[in-house]
């Protein structure tokens, strides 16, 4: 018998105004509704007067998806949008919200409620429904109807059926295929021989610069997809746009100037002129854009056209794409509706002496190519040395900073360097090249343009941010601190602010400090919210809030879960827990999503050698060294995990290559030392001990190996002057006192090295190297007796030497069965008892 499907809930809020398609794209949604997978909730059962917010309200508990029909109309007075948007909690927190692009709607990702859900917008491209046009609206709506059934894990519905090619293109679609590609064939040959007609009227005549005439119009031809590197244009006509005479004006003029310019600067532009499409609004003029997939379209309007084609007034409008606008970032300021320019002829516009968005139409076109095609290729920037100084520093400015923002930081500098000739105190130059040596990482030069730009416009707080930045990444963090404060002084809720602040007082370990810098960054800014709950539950698991720690962490990965690296620290503060296992599900989750992560490597392999899980320790280090080799941590993991397996000759050529990697490393310095002891190299091992305390004169750890191997090699004076030292740090190192002990009886000095031994057992009663030193130091004093039972105390608290104890007590109780064998009523009692226990019974 099949599995049951639990029924999905899909709600689809719009506007009035799109009632119609929202029903049409039910129908592709239909499949799924019959078959009882998917519930379709899209207000339309609404029961007039029946209170509107009440039944969303209802249709939003346990919905699996609310999409949105996106469209202008959404939210332009649209009372239900407002209501869901303004009401918490409304919509289930495991509902995927979905915005589905319908209709043309510039400013729908700059909506706060709808940018939250810009990355699961449906279709992908976020290109908007066709019209006009019915087999493409139904191959969009097919492919947002598969989007939501895959989004919820339905099986993708059937496509809605359209009728066949050669139906389509016949009368009563019954024709047979067969007569229908001969009507083409015979369309074809005909469009060819009415081509040969048109060739051979022609002749002898001049070439003509007419654009027209050079670019065929047989529609747009725009490609269906984006294209970085070609700007496309689409040119309307106006209302009149022709005299009495017949000859063209208004709209031919736009595209002759337009061709000009291209030709003359070589720019890679592609524009059409349509003398059948005539917008009079702004919403018409987006439908035809988004038709012929332009990057933007010119249109316009007339007042009191002439016959000589001179209007009263003359208002020139353009409309980029919403795709062109992403890709620029930000908005792309558009002129007033009602700005009509007075006394305009068709000559004027040929000439270029017509205004467009408040500027000079040849200087608002070129901006519109430099926006698009000088993003990424500044090569291709158009700069006009005829432009006003002003225009001039703007446009070099904005050069600089494409050319910074590719890694072309020479090229940057020279546009840079042309500002400062025109503007010797330019800010805006010094902050540009300040973030350009700052992406360079010559961030003392860039601290020095920041300082320029700051003394120039104090209230510039990214000139503050950025210095911070630099001086973070020279360590210079108290320095970055002040900055990051001015910084909120200006803007208190410039959220990178708090986050850089955090990671600098996490780097002089004020935790409690970063913890609140992370906390209002999460606050402010959800874009940073999964990197400050990561740095956040850094900060709480080194003051040792494990708990919190790992609550942040999980935040960060249900926000983002591919962040490898907080399920890696999670897995630490598991591990801090008593959690290992747990821990090391979280290491295989962080190399699930990440298969190239060291670190997720590095942590999993520390957990298997603290565990003693050595060899699978030593296989999950050679993985990270693999990945990364200048990891210093790795290379001293995995000599730890050899060390512990007695493999002193590689641990130490590990130790090595970690010192090579990171020469303060003290810890690989000190083992270093403990694994040449284990192979007599002493004075080798000295060494080590010598650079430990080159680097922190008061490292107890390094004065007691170095004790111990000068004790080895029968430095006894000068072994007792380093665990002197080692316990004027630490009184209460255990180790210290014990090998004092042993190098005090050394020199004949056994009462002291009781006593010292004495006090290694009190600190800690379990260290069974106190006893075996004491035992020893007792038997050379001649205390033999008491020297046995420290003996065995010390053999018994190291289970690998147990079966000593064994074999003690085994010859102990031959021997006494020995001494007693020798008394007859013994003797006798003994030989019935073992008699006994060896006859067997009969019956």
């Amino acid at each position: 018998m099949p599995l049951a499907h639990p029924t999905k809930s899909l709600v689809i809020l719009h506007a009035v105004a799109d009632s119609a398609q929202v029903a049409e794209f039910g129908k592709h949604l239909a499949s799924l509704e019959s078959g009882g997978l998917l519930r379709v909730w899209d207000g339309g059962d609404i029961p007039p007067g029946g209170d509107r917010e009440d039944a969303i309200q209802a249709a939003l508990q346990g919905a699996d998806m609310v999409a949105f029909w996106v469209s202008p109309d959404l939210w332009d007075e649209n009372k239900d949008f407002d209501f869901v948007c303004n009401t918490a909690g409304l919509i289930p927190p495991t509902a995927q919200v979905v915005p589905i692009i319908a209709r043309h709607a510039t400013s729908w990702g700059a909506l706060p409620f709808l940018k939250q859900y810009a990355a699961n917008a449906i279709p992908k491209n976020q290109q908007p429904m066709p019209t006009g046009n019915k087999e493409q609206e139904d191959a969009w709506m097919d492919e947002v109807a598969r989007s939501i059934a895959k989004k919820l894990g339905l099986r993708v519905p059937k496509l809605v059926a359209t009728r066949p090619f050669w139906k389509r293109i016949t009368p009563d679609g019954r024709l047979s295929a067969v007569l229908t590609v001969i009507g083409l064939l015979v369309a074809i040959v005909s469009a060819y021989l009415a081509y040969l007609a048109l060739g051979s009227g022609n002749e002898g005549k001049p070439a003509t610069s007419n654009a027209a005439e050079r670019r065929p119009d047989t529609g747009c031809g725009f490609p269906l997809h984006f294209v970085q590197d070609t700007l496309y244009v689409l040119i309307t006509r106006f209302e009149d746009y022709e005299n009495e005479s017949g000859s063209e004006c208004y709209g031919r003029g736009i595209e002759r100037r337009i061709d000009q310019l291209v030709q003359s600067r070589k720019m890679p532009v592609v524009f059409r002129y349509r003398d059948d499409l005539s917008p009079n609004q702004s919403r018409e003029a987006d439908r035809l854009r988004d038709e012929f997939h332009a990057d933007l379209i010119i249109w316009g309007k007339l007042r009191n056209a002439g016959p000589d084609c001179k209007a009263d007034g003359f208002c020139l409008q353009f409309n980029p794409s919403d795709t062109l606008i992403r890709y620029v970032g930000g908005e792309v300021r558009k002129p007033k509706l009602d700005d009509f320019q007075q006394g305009i002829a068709a000559s004027d516009i040929e000439q270029g002496l017509i205004n467009m968005g408040g500027e000079r139409f040849d200087d608002w076109f070129v901006g519109m190519f430099n926006l698009k095609i000088g993003k990424q290729k500044p090569e291709l920037f158009v700069i006009d040395e005829g432009w006003d100084e002003k225009k001039r520093v703007q446009a070099y400015l904005t050069r600089g900073g494409i050319w910074s923002s590719l890694g072309n930081h020479k090229k940057s500098s020279e546009d840079i360097d042309r500002v400062f000739k025109i503007e010797p105190q330019n800010a805006a130059a010094y902050f540009l090249r300040g973030l350009s040596k700052r992406d360079s990482s010559r961030h003392i030069e860039a601290i020095l343009d920041f300082d320029q730009a700051i003394k120039i416009a104090p209230e510039n707080k990214l000139s503050y941010f950025n210095r911070g930045f630099s001086k973070s990444m020279l360590g210079r963090h108290i320095e970055a601190i002040a900055d990051y404060d001015q910084t909120l002084k200006i803007d208190a809720k410039f959220a990178p602010a708090y986050y850089n602040r955090g990671l600098s007082n996490g780097r002089l370990n004020r935790y409690i400090d970063a913890i609140k810098d992370f906390s209002q960054t999460i606050k402010i800014d959800s874009t940073l919210a999964a990197e400050a709950y990561s740095n956040r539950g850094f900060a709480n698991g080194n003051l040792g809030r494990h708990v919190e720690a790992i609550a942040d962490y999980s935040e960060a990965v249900k926000i983002d879960p591919k962040k490898d690296w907080a399920y890696s620290n999670r897995a630490i503060a598991k591990y801090y827990l008593g959690q290992p296992a747990e821990a090391i599900v979280d290491c295989n989750q962080a190399l699930k999503v990440n298969p190239q992560s060291a670190g997720a490597y590095n942590t999993r392999g520390g957990i298997k050698k603290d565990l003693g899980l050595y060899k699978e320790a030593i296989a999950d280090f050679d993985k990270a060294i693999e990945i990364d080799p200048k990891s210093s941590e790795s290379y001293y993991n995995r000599a730890v995990s050899k060390h512990f397996l007695d493999r002193y000759h590689e641990s130490i050529a590990d130790y090595d290559h970690a010192i090579r990697l990171d020469p303060k490393l003290i810890d690989a310095y000190n083992n270093r030392g403990s694994a040449k002891h284990s192979l007599g190299n002493h004075t080798e091992a000295i060494a080590d001990y010598n650079k430990v305390l080159e680097i922190n004169s008061n490292n107890t750890v390094a004065y007691n190996g170095r004790g111990y191997a000068r004790n080895n090699l029968g430095h006894y004076t000068e072994a007792i002057a380093d665990y002197d030292q080692a316990i004027k740090l630490d009184p209460k190192f255990a180790f210290a006192y014990n090998n004092r002990g042993i190098a005090k009886s050394n020199l004949g000095r056994h009462s002291e090295g009781i006593d010292d031994c004495n006090k290694s057992i009190s600190l800690d009663p379990k260290n069974a190297e106190a006893y075996y030193n004491r035992s020893i130091i007792k038997y050379r004093n001649g205390q033999y007796l008491s020297a046995l039972p420290d003996y065995c105390r010390a053999t018994w608290l190291d289970p690998s030497k147990w079966w000593v104890q064994y074999l003690f007590f085994v010859v102990l109780g031959f021997g006494l069965v020995v001494f007693l064998w020798k008394f007859k009523p013994i003797n006798r009692f003994l030989r019935r008892l073992f008699t006994r226990l060896t006859t067997r019974k009969t019956t």
